[in-house]
């Protein structure tokens, strides 16, 4: 075996112990550093991973997308904005069904060319507008920035980058384009200032103001473009307005280059950046139309104004001889002792001057019509009695000729309406009366019926219908459109010289003002049809129709005071007239022919009433109302104002100079009796009383119990006579009528003549018990 002895050396023993301590420190040390690097490799970890985490939420929940291409355009990733921006579910979905940029995704293909020639010269793209079309079909504008990365020796990994949804944007773009474009092609000057000085102006605020183009005006102060006057009218008014209300429009004095002057409309408007918007355009033609049409206005006025005065004039002048003939025409109707001849003659004056006077009426009611006079004066009235009123009015004029003439009213109708009674009158008249004045064969037909919701309910709205069918001549379609224009008439009308032209005129102004309309159908040689509708409301049963007009005044009623009357008329015929009625009555009266007189005896004789024609001498009757209704004793004293004129302003003048009431010239007897009983409280005794006509007419020889109507006819026959007055069929009645014995000769004959005056009302009443 070999020597393992060696010297002793205690120096090396002590450096080996020394290299293993400093083995030992050195291990130490190492695995203190070993744990340290653990401890920054988990510190620098963590760090990474939130690094990666808020990276990765960026990346998540960015609204602009984000996405990763290679080069050839495969999506290696996205995030969900992108994807959601081309219309999938999720980057998994964009990924699996798109795939690549290239296949479909730019609207025009030619921008993907144009974005890989970009980013190859430049390493990147920033702002890259296209437009693409998502999953769906959605055309989308979008703005891409995206870099090259690259390895470390430069070769192309990949493509990265954002992109930006801009459609709103090109949206807005596009508004603000077409408005800009507005701007620059608009016939009205446009400017924007800051500071008062101009920073835009269009081409048609250089064109008003003279310059010759845009630069000319730019950066120009606004009072430039003003005279003095004007520029302090916006200084002290127009600018404190415009700052405090944010707007100001109104019209101004400009300037053009040249030194001219020129009417402008101006308005400014405050914008939110503190900019001035100015739009202004040039009226000084329009301002010189408006000068020339108010002139014109004015001389309208006036001319109307002329022809109020002229028809008043002519009114008073026509009505004041009309007067005496109709009111002397009536006291020769009431002479017992006339021949029947001399009655044929008086008849035959009071119809040519109730003729006249419609004539009359027509002028001025079309006047009235033209100048805005005309206003709707509704009460509650028996719609029934009107049209059975007018029915047996025309009944009389075509008995005799080869025409029928057939009232038919549904039983829908009220009976009691509240309207304009005297408007619809009137125009029921018209459409009628021109009816038989063109029908000479075959028939006319007038039609009512209506239409609401509560037709029996008093108060409630409901429209009347109302229709005029003849077989007459009828109206060539040429014709019709100026048909309801005044003072035309048709060829058939002038051939027949009837009438002034102005009845459907104004027919179709009064429907019009009830709040309907009125439509004419017409074929030449087959007819007319005139059809028109009027708004009403349901009335109540409880209608006094005053019956004075059918009845003779004979006297005054006994144990009555003796009334003194005095009667105030510049025209001796009129107060004759007034004397030739009142008089044999019992009244006491006096006559003036002035104002003046008419105070004179007020005051020395005290009348209970007055009649005070308004136009006279030295004083007229205005005056004289004036100052009677202005003493204390005089207050209280009835006024009745006689006037010869239709004029609702001169009736109001008549009532604010404190007159009580107004009756017209030519008036009928029964209207002045009635005012006297009105404002008089006068009672009269009469020829007979309105049950007596009532029963007078019946006849007591008809059969009224219903024992003796029985006794007569059948219950069922009675039943259809009923239904047929109840209907309005007049033939309907007389076919009835003829199956009556002919040993009733006194029953027919009254029954016959109940038919033809359309008593329909009276037959009702003598057949209710049956039905």
């Amino acid at each position: 075996m070999g020597d393992f002895t060696f010297p002793y050396n205690p120096s090396a023993i002590f450096e080996l112990d020394q290299l293993s301590k400093i083995s030992h420190s050195m291990a130490q040390q190492l695995q203190e550093s070993l744990e340290a690097l653990e401890l920054r490799v988990a510190d620098r970890t963590k760090i990474l991973q939130k690094t990666e985490q808020r990276y990765r939420s960026i990346f998540e929940n960015s609204r602009e997308g984000i996405f990763q291409t290679m080069p050839n355009g495969d999506y290696i990733t996205v995030n969900p904005a992108l994807a959601y921006m081309y219309g999938y579910h999720s980057p998994v979905d964009l990924i699996k069904n798109l795939s690549n940029v290239n296949r479909g995704l730019y609207v025009d293909q030619n921008r993907r060319a144009k974005f890989i020639e970009i980013i190859e010269r430049d390493g990147s793209v920033i702002g890259f507008i296209s437009q693409i079309k998502t999953k769906t079909g959605q055309r989308v504008w979008i703005a891409e920035n995206v870099h090259r990365v690259c390895d470390d020796q430069g070769q192309l990994l990949y493509y990265e980058g954002t992109v930006q949804d801009i459609t709103a944007q090109k949206k807005t773009e596009a508004i603000l384009q077409r408005q800009l474009l507005a701007f620059e092609v608009a016939s009205e000057g446009i400017a924007i200032l800051t500071d008062q000085k101009f920073i835009y102006v269009n081409p048609a605020h250089v064109e008003l103001f003279g310059y010759r183009n845009v630069d000319d005006m730019m950066a120009k102060s606004l009072n430039m473009f003003y005279p003095p006057e004007e520029n302090q009218h916006f200084e002290q008014e127009v600018f404190p307005i415009l700052e405090s209300q944010g707007h100001w429009q109104g019209e101004a004095i400009a300037m053009r280059k040249d030194g001219s002057l020129f009417v402008e409309e101006l308005s400014l408007a405050l914008a939110d950046n503190g900019d001035w918007v100015c739009i202004c355009r040039d009226i000084s033609e329009r301002k010189k139309m408006q000068d020339s049409l108010e002139k014109s206005r004015y001389e309208a006025e006036s001319a109307n104004r002329t022809k109020s005065q002229f028809l008043a004039n002519m009114s008073h002048e026509l009505r004041t001889p009309l007067n005496a003939i109709y009111g002397f025409s009536q006291l020769l109707d009431r002479d017992t002792t006339l021949s029947s001849e001399s009655r044929e003659y008086a008849e035959i004056i009071n119809k040519s001057s109730t003729h006249l006077l419609g004539l009359i009426n027509d002028i001025l009611d079309m006047s009235k019509i033209e100048a805005g006079l005309v206003n709707i004066v509704t009460h509650n009235f028996d719609l029934y009695k009107l049209l059975d009123m007018i029915a047996a009015m025309f009944k009389l004029k075509v008995d005799s000729t080869a025409v029928s003439l057939n009232f038919s009213c549904q039983q829908t109708v009220p009976r009691y309406v509240v309207t304009d009674e005297n408007k619809l009158r009137q125009v029921l008249i018209n459409l009628v009366g021109n009816a038989v004045k063109f029908t000479t064969m075959g028939y006319i037909h007038v039609n009512v019926s209506a239409t609401g919701q509560t037709l029996s309910i008093p108060e409630s709205s409901v429209s009347l219908h109302f229709s005029v069918e003849d077989s007459g001549s009828g109206i060539a379609n040429a014709e019709l459109d100026s048909l309801f224009k005044p003072f035309v008439q048709t060829t058939s009308g002038r051939h027949l010289q009837q009438g002034t032209g102005l009845g459907l005129s104004i027919s179709q102004k009064f429907v019009e003002l009830m709040g309907g309309k009125l439509t004419v159908e017409s074929t030449v040689g087959q007819g007319t049809t005139f059809q028109f509708w009027i708004k009403a409301h349901v009335g109540q049963s409880e209608v006094m129709a005053s019956s004075l007009s059918a009845r003779t005044v004979i006297g005054l009623a006994p144990h009555q005071p003796t009334y003194r009357i005095l009667i105030a008329d510049d025209q001796a015929n009129n107060r004759r007239l007034l004397v030739q009625l009142l008089s044999p009555l019992g009244f006491e009266l006096k006559e003036v022919t002035n104002g003046r007189d008419a105070i004179a005896q007020w005051e020395n004789w005290s009348p209970h009433l007055i009649l005070m024609d308004m136009r006279m001498p030295e004083m007229d009757g205005y005056q004289a109302t004036r100052y009677i209704k202005a003493q204390s004793q005089g207050a209280s004293i009835p006024i009745l104002a006689l006037t010869a004129s239709a004029l609702l302003e001169q009736q109001s003048e008549i009532l604010a100079a404190g007159c009580d009431d107004c009756i017209y010239k030519p008036f009928h007897e029964g209207e002045l009796f009635s005012k006297l009983e009105e404002h008089l409280s006068v009672q009269f005794l009469y020829h007979s009383s309105p049950q007596e006509m009532d029963q007078t007419a019946l006849s007591p020889d008809l059969p009224l119990s219903p024992h003796e109507w029985v006794s007569v006819m059948s219950p069922d026959w009675i039943a259809a006579l009923h239904t047929a007055a109840r209907s309005g069929d007049d033939d309907q009645i007389h076919d009835l009528i003829s199956q009556v014995p002919p040993e009733q000769t006194r029953f027919i004959e009254q029954l016959t003549e109940l038919a033809n005056q359309f008593a329909f009302e009276k037959i009702l009443k003598l057949t209710s018990f049956q039905s």
